[in-house]
This record gives structure tokens, sequence and C-alpha cells, in this order.
């Protein structure tokens, strides 16, 4: 289990109490926990994980009142444990004292079942005004709109510390996703929504009522940093709706470095709309994740290209799985040669139709740091010949980019492919290589000799290069074959 909060160490309570077979050692084990938790024993860790079912309702109870005063604990996981109302009391008792948990995940899938579960879970982080608790995670609790709605009263109060929201795979649909978004103005730097069933479905015919406060966009989120909606079918929302929601993505989130909408049905046009806002939203992302939109990538660059706009902080940009051609994918080179996104480092187009001119040109544009081109076929097409006949130019391009990670892997290529590949790097092209990325290609095979003396090649000439030939599954495959 990993620890959020830095340089903190955990204590696995669940998997340590499932050692304990008889009831009496279980007994004798928990209240030596809970005197070392109450009397604040300074070789505690402060991460404490009790994420299981076995644990009963005596046993929570007793190991939250110990919590009250524990001021080493910083984070809390009891994900997966089933919280009876009592638990929950003890819990919510325990929250509304401690001073030092910062991060919480707590309660299985019925969690949000009954609504009423998270009004007394928020009114207890509500209650405690020397809370310092910033990181709220309630992935897959079963927490509907009602229960968002609840959660969505926590951020209104003026005394909530929360910066970190998790919501994720929770089916808030689009009134949860109303009254989270029109709760009015609140501290939260990170909202995640991923897998929430947001969607465009109606159940009021008139859309002046329609959606509550998402419809009129009267609250503004201006600390925001991160906000993650991705896997729900926004592409869905009728018209009118999209344009308030596009509005207030670019005015009323002017803190907005990181915007995930992968999976989320967004067309061309859609996505242009992003773009060609006249708040220009573009200029103050960080991140962009527009993955699995099809035809995504074309909106961005020809609205991009049309308004001449920059992204002067854009770090990360993501669209595979957007049948991104090299047509658009020069564009984007263009943008990079022309100065237009200096900040632009890594670079996902995995599961796409790009040519080895486009990624030459990404090549030759030098800046990128990261370029994810997995599952690219026809890379491997034309490679060979647009060397032969481009020689120099794919030259310069291998000896000036600054890519420290190229992921090649399922692109097509062959031995004479993966050759060329290696002579090249044995030349010191791609100089600045760390990582390559060759899982899934044809001609990477461990049982082909001629495969084999080109990787010896590649290791000799280049001992500090990782080369990642292998899928996960033709690993588990060797591993299991001994």
């Amino acid at each position: 289990m990993r620890c959020r909060v830095p340089g903190l160490v955990c204590c696995d309570l669940a998997m340590a109490w499932g050692r304990r077979e008889s009831a009496a050692e279980r007994e004798a084990w928990l209240g030596a926990w809970c005197a070392r938790i109450a009397g604040n024993d300074v070789s505690l860790p402060a991460l404490l994980v009790l994420r299981s079912r076995n644990l009963s309702e005596h046993d929570i109870t007793r190991l939250c009142d110990a919590m009250v005063h524990a001021s080493h604990l910083r984070e809390l996981n009891m994900a997966g444990t089933h919280l009876s109302p009592t638990a929950l009391e003890a819990l919510c008792s325990m929250l509304e004292k401690n001073t030092s948990i910062e991060v919480l995940n707590v309660g299985d899938e019925t969690l949000g079942q009954p609504p009423v579960n998270l009004r007394r879970l928020a009114a207890a982080v509500s209650a405690n005004t020397n809370s310092a608790l910033r990181v709220l995670d309630l992935e897959n609790k079963g927490i509907d709109a009602s229960g968002a709605q609840e959660l969505a009263a926590l951020l209104m109060n003026e005394s909530c510390t929360l910066k970190s929201l998790n919501l994720s795979r929770n089916p808030v649909m689009v009134d949860g996703f109303a009254g989270l978004l029109g709760a009015g103005t609140f501290s939260l730097q990170k909202l995640q929504l991923a897998h929430c069933e947001i969607s465009g479905q109606i159940s009021v015919a008139d859309e002046g009522d329609e959606y509550g406060s998402l419809s009129t966009f009267q609250s503004s989120c201006p600390e925001l940093v991160e906000l993650d909606l991705r896997a729900n079918a926004i592409g869905t929302f009728p018209e009118w709706l999209w344009s308030r929601l596009v509005d207030f993505l670019c005015r009323r989130m002017p803190s907005l470095q990181r915007l995930w909408l992968a999976g989320c049905g967004l067309g061309e046009e859609r996505v242009a709309s992003l773009v060609i806002h006249e708040a220009d939203m573009l200029s103050r992302l960080v991140e962009l994740d527009l993955d699995a939109n099809v035809n995504a990538a074309r909106g961005l660059m020809e609205s991009w290209q049309s308004t001449s706009r920059e992204a002067p902080v854009l770090a990360v940009l993501r669209v595979s799985g957007t049948e991104l051609g090299d047509k658009d994918l020069l564009k984007l080179a263009a943008r990079i040669g022309a100065g237009n996104c200096k900040q632009l480092r890594t670079l996902a187009i995995k599961h796409n139709v790009v040519s080895s001119a486009g990624l030459f040109a990404l090549l030759r544009a030098g800046q990128l740091h990261d370029i994810q081109a997995f599952h690219n076929p026809a890379i491997a097409l034309d490679m060979l010949e647009l060397v032969a006949r481009e020689q120099h130019e794919v030259d310069d391009a291998l000896a000036n980019t600054s890519v420290r990670v190229l992921d090649l892997g399922a692109c097509g290529l062959g031995l004479s492919e993966l050759d060329w590949l290696v002579n090249a790097l044995c030349d010191d092209k791609l100089s600045n290589l760390i990582e390559l990325g060759l899982g899934g290609n044809p001609g990477c095979s461990r049982d082909d000799e001629q495969w084999a003396c080109l990787l010896r090649k590649a290791e000799l000439a280049r001992p500090a290069l990782h080369i990642v030939w292998e899928t996960s599954d033709q690993k588990h495959e060797r591993v299991a074959l001994g």
C-alpha cells in the first residue's frame, strides 16, 4: 500500500489481523494496538490500513475511539471495510475531533446507501474546525446523485479544508455532477469524477428546469487545478448544455491546469469549441487528455491552427485512439517548431494511424521527451522507403531530437526495420534515449536468432538504454515456461 503523504510508513493492520487465529489472540492484539494508537506511540507508522471485511463493528469502534487524539496518524485507509451504522458513527465521532488525519479512504460499495451516510460523514468533517483532512477518497462507494449532493453541501461550508475529492466509479450521474459544480465557491484543487455515468439523458422536457444549477452556472471553482471527467458520456449533452459547460470550464475555473476528458464521446466540433472559446483555456492548461474521442485530435489541431493561439505551459497532451493521422500530426509538429507550445514534453498518440513521416516530423521538432506511439502499424509500412528517400532529413531528426522515452511497440516493425533502428542506435543517433519500447512487433521474437543478435548489438553499443521488447503477456508466458 502506497502512502499518499510523502515520507510516511505504512502498517497494514488488516493483514496482521488475519494472522491471528483465536478470538482471544485477536482481542489481545487489538487491545495492544489501540493502546499504542491512543498513547501516540512514536514508533507507530503514519498510515494505517484496515481494508478487511473481517473486522467487526466492535473492532472498528474500538480502533476509531483510539484514533481520536492520535496526533501521529496522517492517513487512514479503510477501503473495502463494511461500516455498519454503529461503526460509521464511531468513525464520524473520531473525525469530529481528530486533528492529524490528512488522507481518508473509508467504506465499501454500500457506504453511499442510504445517502444519509454521506450527510453524516460530511457533517463530521465540517464540524471539526481544526481538521487536517485534505484528501477524501470515496471511489466506488455506491454514491448516487443524492449522495453527491450531500457532499456538495460539505464543499460549500467555509470551514471545509478539503483540497482533493475522488468520487470516481460512483453513479452520481448528471444530477450529482450538477450539485457538485453548483455548490458555489469552494476550495477544492482536485475533483475526480471518472466513470460516474454522467450523460445527457434528461428526464424533464423543459431545458430551463433541467440539470438544476448546472443549467445556470452561477457558481465558480476558483482554486480547482485538476478535473477528471474520463469515461462519462458528456458528448451526449444537448448543445445548449454543452455550450454552458464549456463556458463554465473556461470562465469559472481560472486556475484549471489539468483536464481529463478521455472517452467522453467528444467529436471534432466539440473539442474545437473548447479551443476557440474567447476565455482561451488552452493558454493555461498544463495537461490535456482527449484519448478515445474520435476525431478529437483533428478538432484540436484545426481550431488551434485557425486561431493562431499558443499553449505556453502545455506539457502533456494525450490524443491516443482519436484516428490521428499524419495530416494533423504534421500540424502539431509545425506548432512545436514555431514555438507555440514551448513546454510540451509528453505526447501520447497510441492506437492511431500515424506513419513514419509523422513520427520523424515529431522527432525533428526537437523538444519532446516522451513519445508514446504504441500500435501505429502504419509506421512500418514505408519506413525504409522514407529513410532511403530522405536520408539527410531523417538523420537530422534522429541526431537533434531530445526524446528520452520512445514507445514503438506494436508498430509492425519487422527485422529489416529493427536492423535499421539498431544501426542508428549504434551510430549514437537518438543519443538522449533512455527507454525504447518495441514489444508486440513481429520482428521481436525470443525464438529468432537474428533478433537476439540485434538485441545484443544494441545492448553492447548502448548499455544505459533500457529496451523493452516484450509485451507484458509475452513476459508472463516466458516466465511461466521457465
